[in-house]
């Protein structure tokens, strides 16, 4: 159920950096124009992400804007409700 969790949370934050509701968001600074990345690479790194809000380990990625901002906090809050 755990990697089930932090699939649907990394399809989420993914999907809000993919938005375009700000301009500036964290898929634009991970995966720039220049650059080719796979969705098999987004994905991963997405989920990547997830994983790094339940355990203390750290990543690159990280929020750009307020409503990323507010996702991260809750997946953190629940990643502690979790544990």
């Amino acid at each position: 159920t755990l990697i089930a969790t932090n699939h649907f949370i990394s399809c989420g934050w993914y999907a809000i950096g993919e938005a375009g509701l700000y301009d500036v968001d964290w898929t634009e600074k991970a995966f720039p124009e220049q650059e080719d990345h796979t969705l098999l690479y987004r994905y991963l790194t997405s989920f990547h992400w997830s994983i790094t809000q339940f355990t203390p380990a750290s990543m690159e990625v990280t929020p750009r804007n307020s409503i990323e901002r507010i996702y991260n906090i809750g997946a953190i809050i629940f990643g502690l409700f979790m544990f």
